[in-house]
């Protein structure tokens, strides 16, 4: 971090806000030119600092189920390899992680009911083989956060992302072109332009444009942003799974509050059917976990059953569309 000015900085929470920004608006707000926010991003790039861009979508905006494994598995470093091969690659995950803890390996897994999900699980049993010692399956999760800032300067920009209003009980129909064009901004480049979208997906540019608009209205695209790569600013990422005794409406609306207002939580999800909530957080050591963590059992001491925490140690998959969405 101790590379970047504060120029680099404001941008970088532009960019976090809204990635698609107009390169004049962000020199405008940040006051550089349009050469310099190109060649500061390309930069960050670069570093390190942004991995890449991603439209993330609310995959519940269009009726997809998620279930999540934690797997826990004896392996080689080559084996370790295969299996990160084999997360990277694979058609219906989401998000992939290796850790260090009681779980070695989680997976995110989209899925358009019970039985693709067994389906899914079944060949991921029969992949792993001997390597695998046991599992645990989350069913059905509500994803209620995802965060990428870093720095705060919204005062400083005079810029906060607004997403647009959402009937969030209507479920949004995709058509082809759809999920062509959240595929290609998934797999290729959150950031391409209407043009390059438009040849890839083949379809006229305003047609593109459309969709893609129609896409961010309706809430399947929630924001564009870039991921975050966590360890050039000295954070660690961590896995924190919770688990409640019964907790009235009341109560839980407040669990839910507290946790989605810490900001070194990164991402949320709630368990349906279970009284538990686990999420991502980045901090800058173990002690700033164990007070975050701290925080939490005083607050809700009476109803906080269990913590575990592990440390994400790989992320070898992260798309918010992946390839069996769009064969779906």
């Amino acid at each position: 971090m101790k590379n970047l000015d504060l120029k680099d900085k404001k941008l970088f929470y532009l960019l976090t806000e809204n990635s698609r920004l107009r390169a004049g608006e962000i020199a405008k707000r940040v006051g550089l030119s349009k050469n310099s926010v190109k060649y500061r991003i390309s930069r960050l790039v670069e570093r390190g600092y942004i991995k890449k861009f991603l439209p993330i979508t609310n995959y519940q905006r269009f009726g997809v189920y998620t279930y999540d494994i934690f797997l826990k598995l004896r392996m080689t470093a080559e084996q370790e390899q295969k299996f990160a091969d084999y997360f990277a690659n694979h058609s219906n995950i989401l998000w992939g992680c290796f850790l260090f803890g009681t779980w070695d390996m989680f997976a995110q897994i989209a899925v358009k009911d019970v039985e693709d999900f067994s389906r899914v699980l079944d060949e991921m049993i029969i992949f792993f083989g001997e390597a695998l010692e046991t599992y645990e399956v989350r069913f059905p999760v509500k994803r209620l956060k995802i965060d990428r800032t870093v720095f705060d300067y919204e005062k400083e920009t005079g810029y906060k992302f607004r997403p647009h209003k959402q009937d969030f009980a209507k479920i949004v129909q995709l058509d082809s072109l759809d999920k062509k064009v959240l595929r290609y901004l998934n797999s290729k480049n959150g950031l391409a332009s209407y043009n390059e979208v438009a040849r890839a997906v083949g379809a006229s540019l305003e047609t593109t444009r459309n969709h893609m608009i129609a896409l961010m209205k309706s809430g399947v695209i929630v924001k564009y942003a870039p991921v975050v790569g966590y360890d050039k600013f000295g954070m660690e990422m961590y896995l924190v799974t919770m688990d409640f005794r019964y907790l009235t409406p009341d109560v839980k609306e407040s669990v839910k509050k507290y946790i989605l207002h810490q900001k070194a939580i990164k991402i949320v999800f709630e368990m349906i059917g279970r009284q538990g909530i686990y999420f991502m957080a980045a901090v800058n050591s173990p002690r700033e976990l164990d007070s975050l963590l701290k925080s939490i059992r005083a607050r809700f001491h009476n109803y906080v059953l269990d913590v575990d925490h592990m440390l994400i140690t790989g992320e070898p998959k992260l798309d918010f569309f992946p390839k069996a969405l769009e064969d779906s």
